[in-house]
């Protein structure tokens, strides 16, 4: 199995992740039970935000290219979870774990319980990179951003109104 090498693959195998979970039940019942065994046992798992909905997916599936149900129950075994974990950190560089309220985590827990598992108390659910805004915080920036673009601010204005906000940050 090989791993995957860009963003765009990652954010492809966590999006192909949750359609194969959905359709589990035209799996035969050893891939579905190799799946829903993989949801409860899986420590690090991946979220993306699309369409208005947060998707998850665990490091053993969704950092090895072109996975599907079937591939995983074939190589369960000899996938490993560690170097899957690793290419995504390399791609997208280190992350903190999301607070269990965090809605991505709860997107986890929900596609556990959708196939009758409880996760592990230690999984971790990873937010990627670039979907840390979402709902009402992206609502925010984007009137700020209008806000400041109707507000004609001279170069200099703008620039100290850029340092003041990276120094909020910092």
């Amino acid at each position: 199995m090989e791993l995957i090498s860009n963003r765009r693959e990652l954010d492809s195998s966590i999006l192909d992740y949750g359609h194969f979970v959905r359709r589990l039940s035209s799996s035969s019942p050893a891939v579905r039970d190799s799946i829903a065994d993989a949801i409860a046992r899986a420590q690090a798992w991946y979220a993306i935000y699309r369409s208005n909905a947060w998707h998850v997916g665990p490091a053993k599936f969704v950092g090895f290219r072109n996975m599907t149900p079937d591939l995983y129950h074939r190589h369960r075994r000899t996938l490993n979870g560690g170097q899957a974990t690793g290419r995504i950190a390399e791609i997208v560089g280190p992350l903190s774990p999301a607070v269990t309220t965090h809605p991505a985590y709860r997107a986890m827990v929900d596609l556990a319980h959708s196939v009758g598992k409880e996760p592990r108390e230690t999984t971790y659910v990873y937010v990627l990179p670039g979907e840390e805004l979402v709902d009402e915080d992206r609502l925010i920036v984007d009137g700020v951003a209008t806000l400041i673009r109707r507000s004609q601010l001279s170069a200099n204005a703008l620039i100290n109104l850029r340092r003041q906000i990276d120094d909020m940050g910092a």
